[in-house]
């Protein structure tokens, strides 16, 4: 027995979205999702963003989402630790978790 291949979701880019939606006005949301194989409920939320896709100022044709994607970094100050760590290397001290864990304690945590 063979093992399933992954099916991976497609993500389009904004400028394949803003086709999609000038298709789902010119000939309906059900239509239009129908034609392109979409799923209807995406073409719908695409027509209800659509200003939002449209006032995206970058590479349509190269971005994929118009938010801000990926995880919220866990230090808010990471550039802060860099600057210190380079500043006790400087001064040929150790750098040590302990020194980090000191530094985060002091300035940075909220």
């Amino acid at each position: 027995m063979e093992p399933k291949s992954i099916q991976h979701r497609p993500r389009l880019f904004i400028a394949q979205k803003l086709q999609a939606v000038v298709t789902a006005q010119a000939t309906g949301e059900r239509e239009a999702a129908r034609q392109l194989r979409y799923a209807e409920r995406t073409v719908r939320l695409w027509v209800q963003e659509q200003s939002k896709l449209a006032s995206f100022e970058g590479s349509k044709t190269r971005k994929k989402n118009t938010d801000n994607c990926g995880a919220k970094p866990i230090l808010t100050a990471a550039h802060a630790l860099v600057t210190y760590m380079k500043d006790l290397r400087r001064h040929e001290l150790a750098v040590t978790s302990s020194h980090i864990m000191q530094f985060l304690r002091e300035d940075n945590m909220e």
